[in-house]
Order: structure tokens, then C-alpha cells, then sequence
């Protein structure tokens, strides 16, 4: 005698438990790949001209903590930090790099003082 096999079921739906796993761990690997942040320390380029650089990872946008970098380390001296160049490239990190001029605040030309 020859066996008919049943229908295959339409498949179940996760229990609330395991969509609820699913959710935690794409939120834990977001959270591990924005995490993954490498600044530079400040490097000399000329007379009261640094160079600065922080690299992330995907959803991370840089520029504001190379700048707050940028502000620090001329706080650190009784100055004010005067971007002179900036650089963004999206691939294959996300990178900014700064270049910044320390300066007097009374002597500073431009928009003022940079925000973090």
C-alpha cells in the first residue's frame, strides 16, 4: 500500500519570542557597527595648522566629532579652531578629515567659533 503524503502547511508564523530575538540582534549590530569609530590624534602641518581625521562605519556621520576634536585641542591651548579644509568621502569608509588652523579669538576671521 502506497502512502499519500499530506500537504505541506502553509509555514508558521514566529512566536512574539523569537521576532522579539530577531529585533535585538539587528539592534546589538547596529549598535557594535557604530560603535567602530577611529579618530586621529592631532597632527602638525604648518605654523598653527593641524590635521585631524575620524573614520566610521555605515550610518555614522564623522564630521561632528572631527570638529569637536578640532575645538578641543585649541581649547587645550587658549584658542579657537578655524576649519581651512574639510574632506567627506563615503567609500569604502565613511571618513572626514579636517584641516584646522588655531587662532586668537580676536584675531579670527570668518563664521566665529565652530560647534561641535
Amino acid at each position: 500500500m502506497i502512502r499519500k503524503r499530506a500537504a505541506p502547511r502553509g509555514r508558521k508564523r514566529a512566536g512574539p519570542i523569537y521576532t522579539l530575538i530577531q529585533v535585538a540582534s539587528y539592534l546589538g549590530l547596529m549598535v557594535v557597527l557604530a560603535g567602530c569609530v577611529q579618530v586621529s590624534n592631532v597632527v602638525p602641518t604648518g605654523k598653527q595648522t593641524y590635521y585631524v581625521s575620524v573614520v566610521g562605519n555605515i550610518g555614522y556621520n564623522p564630521t561632528p566629532r572631527a570638529i569637536a576634536k578640532a575645538n578641543s585641542y585649541c581649547a587645550s591651548r587658549g584658542q579657537v579652531a578655524t576649519v581651512t579644509a574639510l574632506q567627506h568621502t563615503e567609500w569604502p569608509r565613511i571618513t572626514t578629515s579636517v584641516q584646522f588652523a588655531c587662532t586668537d579669538k580676536k584675531n579670527q576671521k570668518g563664521a566665529g567659533d565652530l560647534l561641535p
